[in-house]
C-alpha cells in the first residue's frame, strides 16, 4: 500500500520544490530527504521547513517517536535550538520523559500533558536558561523541570525581598516607564492592556506566578513588548467568566513589526 507521504514527495512539483529547496539550504543534504519521505502524513502536514538535524539525531538516539510528540517538537523546533550546543541531549531528555509518560498513562494522557501543560513547562525552563543560571546538564527531564522551578521561586523571592527592604535600585526599576505602540486592543471577547511601567510588570508577574518582571530591561530598551490579556467567557450559567494571561513580543529591529515570544498563563 502506497502511504500519503509517498504520493505526496513522488510528485513531479515536490521533486521540483526538493531541487529549489537543496539550492537554497531547506534541505541541504540527500539524506534530509530520504529521511523526510519516511515521516508519516501528519508530520509532512505539520513541517514548515523546519530544519531536519534535531530530528534525525533524535530518531537515531529515540527510535519510533510518536505521531503527537513528533508534531509537538516540530512545534517547539525553534524553541529547542535556543539551548546550543545542548539542544540535541536537551530534546533527548524531553522525548524520553514523553515515552515514560506514555508507558506509564497512556496515549490518551500524552497527548493531553502536550496539548495543556508542556508549553509552559517549556517556556519557564527557556527563562531559567536564557538567565545563564543552569549548570549542566542532568540525566533525566524531571530534574532539569526541577531547576527551572527553583530558580522561578528564588526569583519571586528575591523580587518580595527586595520590595520589602525599599531598595532604591529596585524601586528605580518599579518606577521606570516605557512607550508601548499599542496602548488597548480589543479582538472579539478578548482584550489586551500594555504593561509599560516597571510597577505593571512586577504586579502581573505576582498575580500570574511568572517572571514577565525579568523583562524590564529588554522592555526599557525597545526590544520587547509586554501585554496582560484577559479574556470574557460565559459559563453554563450564563455567567461572565474571565481567563487571564500575559503576552510577550519581541520587537524587531526597533520597529513596529513583533513576532511572538511567549504567552504566560
Amino acid at each position: 500500500m502506497t502511504t500519503p507521504s509517498k504520493v505526496l514527495f513522488g510528485s513531479p512539483e515536490m521533486t521540483e520544490y526538493y531541487r529549489k529547496g537543496s539550492r537554497f539550504g531547506i534541505m541541504t543534504r540527500k539524506s534530509h530527504w530520504r529521511w523526510l519521505k519516511k515521516q508519516s502524513s501528519q508530520f509532512i502536514v505539520n513541517w514548515h521547513e523546519q530544519e531536519l538535524d534535531l530530528f534525525i539525531n533524535l530518531e537515531r538516539a529515540i527510535p519510533n517517536i510518536p505521531v503527537c510528540l513528533g508534531k509537538t517538537i516540530l512545534y517547539f523546533n525553534d524553541f529547542f535550538r535556543q539551548f546550543h550546543p545542548h539542544q540535541n541531549r536537551v530534546l533527548q531528555l524531553f522525548a524520553q520523559y514523553a515515552i515514560d509518560y506514555k508507558k506509564t498513562h497512556g496515549i490518551r494522557q500524552l497527548r493531553h500533558y502536550l496539548k495543556n501543560k508542556v508549553e509552559n513547562e517549556l517556556y519557564d525552563l527557556y527563562d531559567y536558561w536564557q538567565h545563564g543560571q543552569y549548570q549542566g546538564i542532568p540525566k533525566i527531564w524531571e530534574r532539569l523541570l526541577e531547576r527551572s522551578q527553583q530558580w522561578h521561586q528564588w526569583h519571586r523571592e528575591l523580587l518580595i525581598q527586595q520590595q520589602l527592604r525599599k531598595d532604591k535600585a529596585f524601586q528605580a526599576q518599579l518606577n521606570a516607564t516605557w512607550e508601548s505602540p499599542v496602548q488597548t486592543h480589543h479582538i472579539g471577547n478578548i482584550t489586551f492592556n500594555a504593561l509599560n511601567t516597571g510597577l505593571a510588570l512586577f504586579d502581573e508577574g505576582q498575580r500570574m506566578h511568572h517572571c514577565i518582571f525579568s523583562y524590564l530591561q529588554r522592555c526599557i530598551d525597545k526590544k520587547y513588548l509586554a501585554f496582560s490579556v484577559v479574556e470574557a467567557c460565559q459559563d453554563d450559567s450564563k455567567q461572565p467568566r474571565y481567563s487571564y494571561s500575559t503576552l510577550g513580543l519581541k520587537r524587531v529591529k526597533s520597529v513596529t513589526l513583533v513576532e511572538t515570544d511567549c504567552i504566560f498563563t
